[in-house]
Order: structure tokens, then C-alpha cells, then sequence
């Protein structure tokens, strides 16, 4: 999800933006979809393979200025952004797969991840 707020001046070839950037990437595998929308009773005695699934989460703001030069049939767009972060959560499963026995008597899960979190807004008083 992005807001901003742009201007553009035409006459001048200018612009400026000012911009929130929430940005999610999501990576699941095809196993775990089916987890999840079907749950584990079509998967008895089964090993699900839940390897390379990764969730990341950004936000960040955005100050542009952007520049628009035209010479001829070319245009040349050239920008200078400033970047504040804020936020970073990283999950990555590297390996893993979920087991589970007749009728869910046992569930096993055995996985490989690296998590990172990261959150400026704790040590600033500017985020509260």
C-alpha cells in the first residue's frame, strides 16, 4: 500500500513527492496453501513440504525530486530520493516439512528459519 503526494510542474520540469510505502512480498509453497485451505485430513501419513516460503515486511517514506529534461524526440527523467525506514520483518523457512499420523493423533513439524525484525520506531520518541 502507497499514499503520496505529488506535484508536477510542467513549465518549470520539476516535481516533488512526498510518500508512505508499505510494501509486503509473500512466497508460500504450494503444500502449505493446501494446509491451509483444506487442513491436514487429505494429508495423513504424508509429509508436506513447507520449504522456501518467505514473508517480508517494509515501510518506509519517500521524499522524491525529480527532474524532467526534454531535447528533441528525447526525454530524460532523472529523481533524487531521500529514505526514512521504518520498519523491517523478515521469515524466511529455508526447509521444512509438516507431518501428521491417522486422525492427527501427532502433528510434526520440523523447519529451518532465519527471522529478522527490525523497528525504528522503538528508539525514537517521534514514532509514538
Amino acid at each position: 500500500m502507497n499514499n503520496s503526494i505529488s506535484y508536477q510542474n510542467n513549465a518549470k520540469k520539476f516535481g516533488l513527492e512526498v510518500a508512505d510505502r508499505n510494501i509486503i512480498n509473500v512466497s508460500i509453497s504450494k503444500d502449505l496453501i493446501r494446509l491451509a485451505l483444506f487442513g491436514n485430513y487429505n494429508y495423513q501419513n504424508q509429509n508436506l513440504n513447507i520449504s522456501n516460503t518467505n514473508i517480508r515486511l517494509t515501510r518506509f517514506q519517500q521524499y522524491r525530486f525529480s527532474y524532467n529534461l526534454n531535447y528533441k524526440k528525447l526525454n530524460v527523467k532523472t529523481g533524487l530520493s531521500y529514505i526514512v525506514g521504518n520498519y523491517l520483518t523478515s521469515y524466511n523457512i529455508k526447509s521444512g516439512n509438516i507431518y501428521t499420523a491417522n486422525y492427527g493423533s501427532l502433528i510434526d513439524v520440523n523447519y529451518e528459519m532465519s527471522a529478522f525484525i527490525s523497528d525504528t520506531c522503538k528508539f525514537e520518541s517521534i514514532c509514538k
